[in-house]
């Protein structure tokens, strides 16, 4: 990047003015690469400082590693069948620098005429310690972008396309494959599309061609790939710069570090520099002084033998087959000798008998300089392989089977037995446990294992005249025919390594204090081990003045400091071997300790297993010891946590215990809460008054609808509480001005009304953010210059309009019907809304009778036009007699329709049947989780209950409640609560005395509840006594 083309890209601008003193100022040098496609660009040092200040790299948060491992990348980029490369261009250089942040980057520059000047970076520069976080995060984040944004429909791209990116970037190269010849260009196209939406211009796209006339090497993160013949080679360095005459330790390093191979392809030629760079250091020496002359001479024989790998390669593909039909199974191997200990993998590939094997992965390590078993070597082995296995099964999804092999014995039987072994053993049998099924280890012959070249290490000329990167023979034959041998254990070598266990007199002592008071002082059940094995060694020392304990708790201290505390807890539950509680299980006295006698003490099994310590249901250690328990084992319940207890301890009643333990875990009770309920009150006054036709409505939005021209249009419906009458009319936006308009129209075609009931515009869904433009308080100050009352809803509780609901939704499936997806103006459109108007006011709301003597069911259109005829009358005929006469009938027919109202619907008005689950009421202090329809559970917020709202009925109809964001008012059904108390006792606090409302289905009053006090002094002491002054704002 020169100067002016930095200039006019942006990517540098020059400081304004002269201001030389603000700012940070990066030192710089021009570098040069005849073949890159920047062949000179400046490199900016953040590192370089002043004496006695920090340098910028130093000042600045680096960020987590969002980059990719280079050997999962490697193998996702084996996986199929084609493989595919690209990179970004200027990747870096496409992310903007906030400009308040860009005076910490400026730079000075010598203008062709001499004058110095400033400039700053507006781009994310090279050499600062954050960069490769912020390329990873941008990149990040707009894949997901793109992944939502695809899910919701707003993109076209396929989705694999997208994860397939993001998992094969490495910083700004994609390296990648697909798995037929006919999908690279698809796939290079949405590449390049998604990449540009972001303004990342994709490029330099690298393929397998076959057809090449050249093998078209290029490289690929540190490797060389042929892509003609699809094969991938070392990049093998050049040692030219080192003097053969003197080599040093920094030379030996520097030639390890050169030899770069990620998979392992010629993993045992790089043991020999390893192992030669732990020889020079053993002989004592600096950095730059001479090695010795058999460590020089072996050295120099290793380089010049280093070229004849040039021809070494692996397939680039390692399936060989398509996946659908081939059987994949992994095969690690683990070997160590006196220099190093190595693992190697293969991916065997079968279909339909032919097979194929290729090597997957290898890593080999020098042994420790401090002198350890060849045994222990071996277990050393086999956790690296349980590692490297866990990473390539990260990557390859369709592994059949694992399997794991070393030829040690010892090792074997260490990792097989689940005994308590010693701390260096325990340690690594307990990770390879966790990371394989010891099922799935296999011995396997010494001259059968290859990682056995791995572990001693050979010369490149003898590395050639092996098979190391095509595997074992034997693993291409079928599996009957594979290597099997008579494991010989030498038990004396196996129990060597296990735990020492000690019986202490502490067990013969009196407990100084009770368990109760460890269990109290501290909620944490391996805080409590820990501190009980820190007295433990205390103990110890005190007794020991020379042999002293340091450092950190051994497990052998951690075992006897709770063996120690569960003695305390028997001493404590149970009166000795003949406690009637538990004579059912046999007890036995064992290590001080009261254990359950089983059947099957002559399995060879862990000894708690065979014989589990008894502990009570009912302590608070063992309370302690079930959420520990719990907790760290994924927060499983039922028969499966009962099941991992067992492991170790016999709880009396486990299952009654658990249960009743578990309500205390804060996580389970989050997801597992039921919100409480209460019973339906009667339907409020203005619901079942006698009154006219819309005196009391409710209204709402419907929609939108979209018109032929493509204009979006809504439903305003009112609807009456009484008669259940609807009105409908449109209107074209969701603006306050709009709705006055529709409700001017109501006014003057059906009345005006007395008392309206809403929502507070916040709880329609997919309407929410349109809805908010609605000035609800100008809407209420309308109402009132008519005198209408105007009633709103709380939040979140749409069921309180339940009455205006159900003709939404009757009017939806009218509409689904009618219109189906046929396309209207908006004359057509009103029109059809009129004639759903009818139909809904045409429905019967009481019994429709089949006899025909049966007057006809009541209709909400009856009490809108009342009765209805056919005809004129002739007005010669009419006199004042008749008149009166027709008025008196036709006001006995309304008599007559009113009261057929109130005894056939509103006498048929019962409470319908509801279980409710949980109808405590909540309880002044109490922590809930807030219930929220458009969120997932996990996002609730936690709040704490600070008031209560009591209806007409004296039940608990709102909460209000306050969370981390402010005060809410809620319903009762969105408080879920997790039986958990605030600071603030939940006996107390203020009952708050509550505004009257009258809402839908509920009437809330100023009554206050049974024994409720109209305010209460609080009264709470932290642990040291001291009493808790609450603000002023709770009381």
């Amino acid at each position: 990047m020169c100067l002016q083309t930095g200039k006019r890209s942006g990517i540098i601008e020059e400081v304004p003015g002269d201001d030389w003193d603000s700012g940070h100022y990066l030192p710089h040098r021009p570098v040069f690469k005849e073949h890159s496609t920047t062949p000179v660009r400046p490199v900016f040092d953040a590192s370089a400082k002043e004496k006695g200040h920090p340098s910028l790299n130093q000042c600045l948060e680096t960020g987590p590693n969002l980059i990719e491992l280079i050997p999962s990348v490697l193998l996702r980029f084996r996986e199929g069948k084609i493989g595919l490369i690209a990179d970004i261009k200027k990747a870096f250089l496409q992310i903007s620098i906030d400009p308040t942040d860009r005076d910490s980057v400026r730079f000075l520059w010598k203008d062709t005429d001499g004058r110095m000047k400033i400039f700053r970076h507006a781009r994310v520069p090279f050499g600062v310690c954050s960069s490769p976080f912020l390329l990873g995060a941008v990149l990040e984040h707009h894949l997901d972008r793109c992944l939502r944004m695809i899910h919701e429909g707003a993109l076209s791209f396929e989705r694999n396309v997208v994860e397939q990116l993001r998992r094969c970037l490495y910083v700004d190269n994609y390296v990648g494959s697909v798995a037929q010849i006919d999908d690279i260009q698809p796939f290079i196209d949405q590449a390049k599309s998604i990449f540009a939406i972001a303004c990342f211009d994709l490029r330099g796209w690298t393929y397998t061609e076959p057809d090449l006339a050249d093998h078209g090497e290029t490289p690929v993160l540190g490797l060389i790939w042929d892509r003609k013949s699809d094969i991938l080679k070392i990049n093998l360095p050049s040692f030219d710069d080192m003097k053969p005459c003197r080599i040093s330790r920094r030379m030996l390093l520097s030639a390890v570090q050169r030899l770069y191979d990620p998979i392992g392809i010629v993993c045992p030629v790089t043991v020999i520099p390893k192992k030669l760079v732990q020889q020079a250091w053993l002989s004592g020496g600096d950095w730059d002084s001479p090695v010795e002359n058999a460590v020089r001479e072996e050295f120099l024989e290793w380089i010049h033998e280093l070229p004849a790998l040039k021809d070494v390669s692996v397939p680039r593909w390692v399936t060989n087959f398509d996946l659908e039909g081939s059987v994949m199974t992994l095969h690690t191997f683990c070997d160590a000798s006196k220099l190093a200990y190595a693992a190697v993998i293969f991916l065997r590939v079968e279909l339909r008998g032919d097979v194929h094997v290729h090597l997957v992965a290898a890593k080999s390590r020098v042994a420790p300089v401090k002198a350890t078993t060849i045994p222990r070597l071996e277990l050393l082995a086999a956790t690296v392989g349980a590692r490297l296995c866990k990473s390539v099964l990260n990557v390859l999804k369709n592994i059949s089977t694992t399997y794991y092999w070393s030829d040690s014995s010892t090792a074997l039987t260490w990792i097989k037995r689940d005994e308590p072994w010693g701390v260096f053993v325990g340690n690594r049998v307990n990770e390879i446990r966790t990371l394989s099924d010891p099922s799935d280890w296999r011995h396997i012959p010494g001259i059968f294992n290859p990682a056995d070249l791995a572990s001693r290490g050979c010369s490149p000329n003898v590395f050639l005249k092996t098979n190391w990167w095509e595997g074992p023979q034997w693993l291409s034959y079928s599996e009957d025919q594979w290597p099997v041998s008579s494991v010989e254990i030498d038990e004396d070598e196996v129990l060597l390594e296990k735990r020492k266990t000690s019986i202490s007199a502490l067990g013969e002592t009196k407990e100084p204090f009770s368990a109760f008071l460890l269990g109290n002082a501290m909620s944490n059940y391996w805080k409590i081990i820990k501190v009980i094995g820190w007295i433990v060694r205390f103990w110890k020392n005190s007794r020991h003045g020379v042999c002293r304990a340091r450092g950190r708790l051994t497990l052998d201290e951690l075992e006897l400091a709770e063996k120690w505390v569960l003695r305390l807890v028997q001493l404590e539950a149970f009166n000795g071997l003949d406690d009637v509680s538990i004579r059912k299980l046999k007890p036995q006295n064992k290590d001080g300790l009261l254990r359950v006698r089983t059947k099957i003490w002559a399995r060879k099994d862990s000894p708690d297993f065979r014989a589990p310590i008894i502990l009570p249901s009912n302590h608070i250690i063992v309370e302690r010891l079930i959420l520990h328990v719990h907790r760290r084992n994924g927060h499983i319940v039922g028969q499966a946590l009962l099941n991992r207890l067992r492991e170790r301890y016999w709880i009396v009643r486990g299952r009654q215990a658990i249960r009743r333990i578990l309500k205390k875990c804060v996580v389970c009770q989050r997801f597992a809460a039921q919100n409480l309920d209460t019973e339906s009150p009667p339907l409020p006054e203005d619901r079942v008054r006698d009154a006219r036709v819309f005196e009391v409505v409710g209204t709402d939005f419907a929609g939108p609808l979209y018109l032929a021209d493509g204009n979006k249009i809504w439903i305003c419906i009112f609807t009456c509480a009484i008669y259940r009458a609807v009105h409908l009319d449109l209107v074209s936006s969701l603006s306050t001005e709009a709705f006055m308009m529709a409700f001017r129209r109501f006014v003057a075609r059906r009345g005006r009304p007395s008392i309206i009931y809403s929502d507070n515009g916040t709880n329609f869904r997919g309407m929410a953010n349109a809805l908010k433009t609605i000035d609800w308080e100008q809407v209420s100050e309308f109402s009132k210059a008519d005198q209408i009352e105007w009633r709103f809803n709380p939040p979140t509780a749409a069921w309180w309009g339940g009455f205006w609901e159900r003709m939404i939704q009757t009017l939806k499936v009218l509409l689904r019907k009618i219109l189906g997806r046929s396309s209207l103006n908006f004359e057509e459109l009103y029109t059809i809304i009129c004639d759903c108007e009818s139909l809904i006011n045409s429905r019967p709301i009481t019994y429709v009778s089949e006899d025909p003597t049966d007057p006809l069911p009541i209709s909400p259109q009856m009490f809108l036009h009342e009765i209805m005829e056919i005809g004129v009358p002739d007005c010669d005929q009419l006199n004042s007699k008749s008149l009166n006469r027709r008025i008196k009938y036709r006001q006995a027919k309304a008599e007559e329709l009113r009261q057929r109202f109130r005894s056939e619907y509103l006498g048929g008005l019962t409470f319908a049947s509801k279980d409710s689950t949980n109808t405590r009421g909540p309880r002044i202090g109490e922590v809930v989780v807030l219930g929220n329809d458009s969120a997932k559970r996990l996002d609730w917020p936690l709040a704490v209950v600070e008031g209560l709202t009591y209806g007409r009925d004296g039940r608990v109809r709102l909460v209000d409640v306050r969370t981390a964001e402010g005060k809410l008012s809620r319903p009762i059904q969105r408080i879920y609560p997790l039986e958990i108390d605030s600071d603030v006792g939940s006996d107390q606090g203020q009952q708050t005395k509550l505004e009257s409302r009258d809402n839908g289905g509920v009437t809330l009053e100023e009554v206050d509840p049974p024994d409720s006090t109209k305010k209460t002094i609080y009264s709470a002491t932290t642990r040291c006594g001291r009493l808790v002054k609450v603000p002023a704002r709770y009381l």
